[in-house]
């Protein structure tokens, strides 16, 4: 979806350590709902994200191999030298092999432009990174609260304390380098350290201790 498309990018350009003067990706509907004319009718929180970092957004010609070619390369390339037999015990172990094997191919000299990618990248003169406050605007997703005091964020379940009076509101998650917070109302209400394995549920010690118990 969107706003996962968008804290990709985001996390693709903090890795570079700098911003690209343009963005081409495929033709989803995270990116274009339509074209109009032969005029671009863009997904709107993926336009007001390109337009806040100043990066100009293009879309793949449709069957047009020659715009595609090289990021469908790649993805083979990663199938077949990175993730064929691997291992790994949760998302961010993964992540650290992935990040250990691109360092390991961008210092190879590569066989079409006979230099390395980590040269090429500083050759480039790449614009530098927005004020933090456009990350934090846009790496900020809604979310409501179960009855029962959770809040769902990339398939984890993080309980949250009762004396917050959450339950069944509205709350926006934020995720930044690895650490998640609550916030309600414009304030920050809660933070926890981010799980890397789906499926979990993260109950809180004060999660229901406002609740009074039933007897039998």
């Amino acid at each position: 979806d969107t706003p996962t498309l968008i804290r990709c990018l985001m996390e693709a350009f903090e890795s570079f350590g700098c911003l690209t003067r343009v963005a081409l990706t495929d033709r989803m509907k995270s990116v274009l709902l339509e074209m109009v004319e032969n005029k671009p009718r863009w997904n709107p929180r993926f336009a007001d994200f390109m337009v806040s970092i100043a990066v100009a957004a293009r879309v793949c010609k449709p069957y047009t191999p020659q715009t595609k070619g090289k990021v469908e390369r790649t993805v083979s390339h990663v199938k077949k030298s990175l993730w064929g037999g691997i291992t790994f015990t949760d998302l961010d172990d993964l992540n650290r092999q992935a990040y250990a094997w691109c360092e390991r191919i961008n210092a190879r000299v590569h066989r079409t432009t006979h230099a390395r990618p980590v040269d090429r990248l500083i050759e480039e003169k790449l614009l530098p990174l927005p004020p933090a406050f456009a990350w934090e605007r846009f790496a900020t997703e809604e979310r409501k609260v179960t009855w029962d005091g959770y809040v769902s964020y990339d398939g984890v379940l993080y309980g949250l304390p009762s004396v917050l009076e959450l339950a069944g509101k509205g709350v926006q998650v934020r995720e930044r380098k690895g650490v998640l917070t609550i916030w309600s109302a414009g304030a920050q209400v809660f933070e926890i350290t981010k799980r890397p394995r789906s499926q979990d549920s993260v109950p809180h010690a004060e999660q229901w201790k406002t609740i009074a118990s039933v007897s039998a």
